[in-house]
Parts: C-alpha cells; sequence; structure tokens
C-alpha cells in the first residue's frame, strides 16, 4: 500500500483490522489477509471496474421494479406471483389479454397435442391425430357423443366424383312431419304409412305420386306438389 490516510486510530487485533476514522483511502491496492470491517461506506472511483472485479455485473445498477434481462436462463419460476404479465412474448408467439397471436408476417398457429392427445377448446374436443390426406377431401367436421370428439368423416349424402344424390326407400314408414318453412322432396311414388302425416311446409313428389292411405291422420297446411 503506497499511501494510507487515517484521521481516527487503528485497531489491530490479530487478523482483524477495524477502521474507525472519518476517510481512509488508499492510492494502490489494499490488501488483508484477514477480516476487513467497515463501519461507514466505501467509494470507489471505478465504480464499473470495481463491480466487474465484484462478479455483480450490470444488475447491480437496476432497480428492482425496473429489471432488464437480456440473456441467461429462467428455470423453476412462477410468473405473475405479485401481479399480471400485460405483454408475454415466446419465440414468435405474443399473449396479450384474451388474444394469442403470431408476431412474424402471416405466421400460423400450430396446435399440435402429443401423441393421440386430442384438442380442447372450451366444451370441444377435437380429434388431432387423425390422417388427412387427398382420401379426405370433402370430408366434414362431425361429433361423436360416444367418444366425445368431433373429428373428420365423409359427408353424408354425397357420391363420388363430384356427383350428388337423394336416395329413400319407395315405402316411407314412419310418421311425417314438415315444420313450416321446411322443403321436403321425394322421388317415384311414395306410400306414406304407420304415422301420422303433419305437414306444415312443402312436400315435393318428382316421377310419381304420394300415397296417404295407410296414413293414421293427415293434416296439410303446407303445400303439396306432385310432379
Amino acid at each position: 500500500m503506497s499511501l494510507l490516510k487515517v484521521n481516527e486510530l487503528q485497531v489491530f487485533n490479530g487478523s482483524t483490522i477495524t477502521l474507525t476514522a472519518t476517510t481512509v483511502a488508499t492510492s494502490s491496492v489494499f490488501n488483508t489477509g484477514g477480516q476487513l470491517n467497515v463501519t461507514g461506506a466505501i467509494t470507489v472511483t471505478d465504480a464499473s471496474t470495481t463491480r466487474t472485479n465484484l462478479g455483480l455485473g450490470t444488475i447491480a445498477t437496476q432497480a428492482a421494479d425496473s429489471v432488464n434481462i437480456d440473456g441467461g436462463a429462467i428455470d423453476g419460476v412462477t410468473i405473475r406471483t405479485n401481479s399480471a404479465v400485460t405483454d408475454l412474448r415466446v419465440d414468435i408467439l405474443k399473449l396479450d389479454a384474451n388474444t394469442i397471436s403470431s408476431t412474424n408476417t402471416d405466421g400460423n398457429i400450430t396446435l399440435d397435442p402429443n401423441g393421440t392427445g386430442n384438442v380442447s377448446i372450451g366444451n370441444f374436443s377435437f380429434d388431432a391425430d387423425q390422417t388427412v390426406g387427398a382420401g379426405q377431401d370433402n370430408y366434414v367436421l362431425t361429433y361423436d357423443n360416444s367418444s366425445g370428439l368431433i373429428s373428420l368423416e365423409a359427408s353424408a349424402g354425397g357420391g363420388g366424383s363430384g356427383s350428388s344424390y337423394i336416395e329413400h326407400s319407395s315405402t316411407v314408414s314412419d310418421s311425417l312431419a314438415i315444420s313450416a318453412g321446411t322443403n321436403r322432396m321425394y322421388v317415384g311414388r311414395t306410400d306414406f304409412s304407420s304415422g301420422g302425416v303433419t305437414m306444415a311446409g312443402t312436400l315435393i313428389v318428382v316421377g310419381g305420386y304420394a300415397n296417404f292411405t295407410s296414413a293414421s291422420a293427415l293434416n296439410i297446411t303446407g303445400t303439396l306438389n306432385v310432379i
């Protein structure tokens, strides 16, 4: 030590040096092999170098309520212990209020459950591990109550190669009820039997006729067209 200025008494007690002076200054390195007790403040002329030597880094200069972390790892923590996170960015995803959005231009958002896991949105669960390819062209989403899943199935009533058709038995044995504002069409002779017929909408029979002789009741307030 090239210079040591002491305004008050230094007490030497074994390996301990206690400095009680108003001002203690050194122009070089201050070395002690034991314990150094300081009752006042320590002031350094090169704070940045001192922080580096102490291994503190720039985090030591940031306020507790305004910390900027640009590197390292955060593990085993709980986010929003004291207050809500108002804007969370993970890679190219942004979580803000009730919105999950992508931050890259025209970016997609992919929900990809592991293995045979499904994607649940509210009360709806989608069968997310179904095979999807050219063989599923024009398939539609349907709900199966037994499995509780929404999945892709072939559209009912559609034919191959883009054609469509209506197919039914020549004898309709169930009761027929057509509500107002509803249209129904049959092709060829159609016998309505067993149940009653209540028709408030429109019934069209093409290429035949409608036979109601076996119906237990007939109530027509709508329109019957035979073509």
